[in-house]
Formats: C-alpha cells, sequence, structure tokens
C-alpha cells in the first residue's frame, strides 16, 4: 500500500484544490454490485471496518486526476466492501470506476500501537547492523505466519525476521533501521 503524491479535485464542483497531500490505498474497485451504481471493492487494509465511517473518500484512476467522492453508504458481503458513492445511480456510471483505487489522506491512518508499523512506512528505510555496517535498504516485507520478513537490497538480497531478537531499533525520523546479525543470517 504506497502512497502517492496527489491533489484533489472536487468531483461536484469540477474545481481543483491546489493541497497536496499524501494519499494511501486502501481499497480496488474491481466491479459493480447491483444495478443502482454501486461498487464492489477489494480491501487493501488490515482495518476493512474502516469504509463503514468514512465519510469522503479519494478515488484515483489511472491517467486521470484523482477524485474527492463521498460515500453514501458501505458495508461488507461475501470478502468485499460493497460502496454506494454520491453521484453515481447506475450500472453504467459505476462501471467507469473499475480498477480504480479508493485512497484516504496518510492522516486518517488508523492509529497503530507501540511497535508496530505500517508497511509504506518501512519500505526505503536505511538498514544497519549494531556494529555500523550499511546493509542496505528494505524494498519489500513478505507477510508470514510466524514473523514478516523484510527483504534488504544492496547488490544482494537479504531477508530479515522480524523479530525483537533481530531488528533491535526501527528509527521512522530517521529513517532507519537497526539490526543484531545472528549466525546464519546471511544466508537467508
Amino acid at each position: 500500500m504506497k502512497g502517492n503524491r496527489l491533489t484533489k479535485i472536487d468531483k461536484f464542483v469540477n474545481k481543483v484544490i491546489s493541497v497536496q497531500e499524501e494519499l494511501v490505498n486502501i481499497g480496488r474497485v474491481v466491479a459493480t454490485q447491483g444495478n443502482k451504481g454501486e461498487v464492489r471493492v477489494i480491501p487493501l487494509t488490515d482495518f476493512p471496518d474502516r469504509f463503514q465511517s468514512l465519510k469522503k473518500i479519494y478515488l484515483i484512476q489511472k491517467g486521470k486526476e484523482p477524485l474527492t467522492i463521498e460515500i453514501e453508504k458501505a458495508w461488507h458481503h461475501r470478502g468485499f466492501v460493497i460502496l454506494k458513492i454520491k453521484g453515481y445511480d447506475s450500472i453504467s456510471q459505476a462501471e467507469e470506476l473499475k480498477d480504480s483505487f479508493t485512497a484516504i489522506s496518510e492522516e486518517e491512518r488508523i492509529k497503530l500501537k507501540r511497535g508496530e508499523y505500517y508497511i509504506d512506512d518501512l519500505i526505503g528505510l536505511e538498514v544497519e547492523s549494531e556494529q555500523g555496517e550499511r546493509l542496505g535498504k528494505v524494498v519489500d516485507v513478505i507477510k508470514n505466519p510466524g514473523n514478516d520478513i523484510y527483504v534488504v537490497k544492496n547488490g544482494k538480497e537479504l531477508w530479515i525476521p522480524a523479530t525483537k531478537e533481530v531488528v533491535k531499533k526501527i528509527d521512522l525520523k530517521n529513517k532507519k533501521m537497526i539490526i543484531h546479525m545472528i549466525e546464519g543470517l546471511e544466508s537467508l
């Protein structure tokens, strides 16, 4: 879920609002639902219930300026979130939204507990050993049943288990992660 620098557009007054804001994708429109303009969304968030409390959302369509849209109603149906969007009242209107992403502002993200991080915040962190050796940058996070794996690249790929034993410090402000090099870590 990467955020993008985008300019908001208010669809109903056709006016560009010149506010730069960091947006975070939380869903993808994959189909229409019903015949009254509803859309089916695959949630791209660990907090899919949040859709029901949102009053507005940003719609990001490839090659177009993002839209600020109002949500009339949201509900869950068979693993999807169904959205009824204000001003979209037919299947043909809803069809235009297929393959677009739904996003929120970074400030609207749910506050995490201490020691929890959004993947977006981890990607790009510089990784160093406790001895100060530069190991590379976090380029991916692999969700794993036991613990997540941080994929670090610097010419070669290094997989870092996201455990307290290995990851000693995550400093988002300075974009740095300090790890303890345990035996065999280089060969993972």
